[in-house]
């Protein structure tokens, strides 16, 4: 079954917003759990928030590697989460460099 260019992007649209309400809803369920500690827990609150948020973006980063596969200008739409995650990237990256070192080394 062919589906019209209008079906198509009309489709694609749905999928992209189920997919992102989707992940949206798995980073907040991750996130909200780990900021339920107290002060004393943090550098352990800190590293798994670090570990949540580097699982949501690599199921981000699975999402779009499939949808490249199946969605026509599913590449475009692959680059452009992978660019919009890269602030991300570089957050974790910098956290984890924070948390490795200590509050004295910084």
């Amino acid at each position: 079954m062919e589906l019209s260019p209008e079906e198509a992007e009309e489709r694609f649209r749905a999928t992209f917003d189920e997919l992102t309400d989707a992940i949206s809803r798995a980073a907040e369920q991750r996130v909200a759990g780990l900021l339920l500690p107290v002060a004393g827990g943090m550098v352990a609150a800190g590293e798994g928030m670090i570990e949540a948020t580097d699982d949501v973006m690599g199921a981000a980063d699975e999402i779009t590697d499939a949808l490249e596969e199946r969605v026509p200008g599913g590449f475009v739409v692959n680059r452009v989460v992978d660019f919009a995650l890269v602030p991300g990237r570089f957050g974790v990256r910098v956290l984890r460099i924070v948390l490795r070192q200590g509050p004295n080394e910084v």
